[in-house]
């Protein structure tokens, strides 16, 4: 439960920390050198190219979180997109100083870094979830098994009721991201009955 209100807070601050950095990087290289013609301004359309995709890459989080986006793959492609965007920007010079100043290239750092760590996060969120979406599946294989030990040993009805109850419990509360009391899971595993 706080490991996910830690990761959503720290999602949050990436992307607004990525976002910012982005247009920190674009607004600062345009005022350094207007005199720039066709790398300057393929740097520009790279830049916000690259706030684009890290728009769309937070939006797609987003709906990873709320399960309207199922699989990871348009992740993936986020990530592939964003990187190829950012060597682009190192090709161009990008992390030169001499190119396009101190300032320019610190926040440019600082959103490489800021990326690193949020694609690190969005790893452990994706290995996280492929976990629990494992385990959910699980659930009605195991209540049928349940289900048939129940049948078949009436004496054991109290305890597998009990084990089962807190083994879905924890993986329901998990995937449904907290909602669910354990009021309301005893209720709704009793009526399943």
């Amino acid at each position: 439960m706080h490991s996910q209100k830690g990761f959503s807070i720290a999602m949050l601050l990436a992307l607004l920390l990525g976002f910012f950095a982005v247009v920190f990087i674009s607004g600062a290289y345009y005022l350094i050198d207007k005199e720039r013609s066709n790398p300057f301004e393929e740097n520009i359309l790279t830049l916000n190219s690259l706030l684009q995709l890290d728009a769309k890459w937070s939006e797609d989080i987003l709906k990873t979180r709320s399960y309207t986006l199922q699989d990871f793959d348009q992740l993936a492609l986020d990530v592939v997109n964003i990187r190829e965007a950012l060597s682009f920007l190192d090709k161009q010079g990008m992390s030169d100083e001499k190119l396009v100043g101190k300032k320019t290239v610190k926040q440019y750092q600082i959103y490489k870094h800021s990326f690193s760590t949020k694609n690190a996060a969005v790893e452990n969120y994706k290995s996280q979830q492929a976990i629990l979406r494992n385990s959910v599946r699980f659930l009605p294989e195991a209540g049928k098994k349940a289900q048939q030990a129940l049948i078949a040993n009436e004496t054991q009805k109290v305890k597998l009721l009990s084990e089962l109850m807190n083994a879905s419990k924890l993986l329901i509360n998990e995937f449904l991201l907290n909602v669910s009391t354990i009021g309301e899971v005893k209720d709704k595993l009793l009526t399943l009955e």
